[in-house]
């Protein structure tokens, strides 16, 4: 056996082995992820999977060279901590921190608007005042009145479903006037969507200072909250989640984000300095 034979058989048996096990399992990550990607019912773009084939591309170019030099298994066991799982981790997440998750993260966007249980009570008057008005329209004929369209047409106005109807546009108006968007790198809340003007708050992900729930008594018996998200780039709480359900899975989902996107955000950085590094294939 030659000298480089004996060298080689030293890197992958020594303390270089578990690097290189490392290596493997993300480039078998990454080909799985495109598999699921290709064969679900969201249709892909060819940059997309031109993306996620560089990285492949990268990670047996990493590979082959891995086994020649070194310096640069040593750098990727010392530089890339987060391609590495802890033991602690379960399984689920040691697997989903070994590969290289792409910029536009599988994650979907998560949309949610104000609960009807928190307006309960403008829907209980709604609901009581409109029998009311069916009643009292019955009792008092003279209080619907008619409107005609044409020769043939006539429509009846009730007098007494007017204030109904105005509680029934002001609960529709605060069920759907804010939009809560909770993506892959940032929460947005979107309000005004019913009115005249609009305003669109984004705080992205390395901006969370804080999340708080509130919940009074009786929001507690629905499993009803507000969501207050604070922002560093502001002292007042910039993204208020009003009646929202399951606050506190709302507030576990955008922390188990937050913790996706910072170990995404790492993941990149360790695998474009190693980019760096390696040599050319014309070299």
């Amino acid at each position: 056996m030659s000298t480089d034979e004996k060298q080689s058989d030293h890197l992958i048996e020594g303390h270089h082995q578990q690097s290189l096990l490392t290596l493997i399992e993300s480039l078998q990550s990454e080909i799985q992820h495109l598999h699921a990607q290709l064969a679900g019912p969201k249709k892909l773009t060819y940059a997309e999977v031109a993306q996620v084939c560089r990285v492949i591309e990268h990670r047996l170019h990493l590979l082959g060279t891995a086994c020649a030099k070194k310096d640069l298994t040593d750098y990727v066991s010392s530089q890339a901590p987060a391609l590495v799982p802890d033991p602690s981790m379960k399984q689920d997440e040691a697997v989903q921190l070994k590969g290289l998750s792409e910029p536009n993260s599988p994650m979907c966007d998560i949309i949610i608007y104000r609960h009807p249980l928190s307006e309960i009570g403008y829907i209980a008057s709604f609901l009581f005042l409109s029998v009311l008005a069916f009643y009292a329209s019955a009792q008092y004929p003279w209080s619907v009145q008619y409107v005609s369209f044409g020769q043939w047409l006539m429509i009846p106005i009730p007098f007494f479903a007017l204030v109904p109807l105005v509680i029934g546009a002001f609960v529709v108006h605060r069920l759907y006037d804010c939009r809560y968007v909770i993506s892959h790198d940032h929460v947005r809340a979107v309000s005004g969507l019913l009115s005249l003007s609009e305003k669109d708050v984004r705080v992205d992900y390395e901006n969370v200072r804080g999340i708080q729930v509130d919940m009074s008594l009786i929001q507690k018996a629905f499993q009803l909250g507000d969501v207050y998200i604070g922002s560093s780039m502001h002292a007042d709480v910039e993204i208020i989640m009003r009646g929202v359900l399951y606050p506190r899975r709302i507030r576990e989902e955008i922390e188990e984000r937050i913790k996706h996107h910072f170990a995404r955000l790492s993941r990149n950085t360790i695998v474009e300095r190693v980019r760096a590094i390696q040599p050319s294939y014309e070299e």
